[in-house]
């Protein structure tokens, strides 16, 4: 049976279509423009987490199609995926670091392992996106040493390394108080003439300042939106009691 997957592979950098994953039976349609900002929202941060894993192609879904940078996930085998995935920059729920490498080096490390630069060149290249993502922190100590904070922004400058087209990542914020999210908000924020983003996110401050697409997913439905205008306009029950349990949350942008 012949693909309905976008033909406009030059703008498209991925494209969701049917896309279940596995253990959920919403499905998934849809299509992440070069410079397009996505962020999924719901009650269920959980459910957010499986949907963001199975549109970056980390866990198998279920059913569906999922094109990426133009060639459908099913027709590349595991060495043109792994060669794709260095165009994709990933980071998870409470931002893994090896903890038995430095904090620097836990940056560097994707660019030795893919060998995209010398030594040199990675660390002049980690410092550089360190000091962009504000982190503060001591980058020469272990992970164990470091804030939750400090370990997110370390996460961040690792997973953009690379310089990858798309960064995902599992609830931006997670643990963190107002005033430490604040840096990584406007790093986020600022990056979207660089780097398009894709996020499961409870943070609606962030969906506000920069969703070009937002999908909303609760056990029942799911639901599109092109802009912020349309989501808080939307008069799904679902939808309006979520809205309500973060209003003073949006509303401070």
């Amino acid at each position: 049976m012949k693909s309905h997957l976008a033909t406009d592979i030059t703008n498209t950098l991925l494209e969701a279509q049917a896309l279940v994953p596995a253990g959920e039976n919403l499905q998934m349609n849809i299509r992440l423009p070069r410079h397009g900002n996505l962020c999924l929202i719901g009650p269920d941060s959980q459910r957010l987490c499986r949907y963001l894993r199975t549109l970056a192609g980390v866990e198998s879904p279920q059913s569906g199609e999922l094109m990426v940078f133009g060639k459908t996930l099913k027709s590349l085998d595991r060495k043109s995926w792994r060669k794709q995935r260095q165009r994709i920059g990933y980071v998870a729920r409470n931002a893994p670091l090896l903890s038995v490498l430095r904090g620097l080096d836990n940056v560097m490390l994707p660019a030795l392992y893919h060998k995209r630069m010398s030594r040199v060149e990675a660390r002049e290249k980690a410092i550089e996106l360190i000091a962009q993502v504000g982190c503060k922190g001591d980058i020469h100590k272990l992970p164990a040493y470091l804030t939750q904070q400090q370990r997110l922004q370390l996460a961040i400058a690792r997973a953009t390394i690379l310089t990858p087209e798309i960064l995902f990542m599992e609830e931006p914020f997670y643990g963190l108080s107002l005033a430490e999210q604040q840096p990584i908000f406007q790093y986020l924020v600022n990056s979207g003439t660089r780097i398009s983003l894709a996020l499961a996110t409870h943070n609606l401050r962030l969906v506000k300042a920069s969703a070009t697409q937002i999908l909303f997913i609760d056990e029942k439905q799911l639901h599109c939106f092109n802009s912020w205008h349309e989501l808080v306009n939307c008069e799904h029950q679902e939808v309006t009691q979520f809205l309500q349990q973060y209003q003073q949350q949006y509303q401070a942008v």
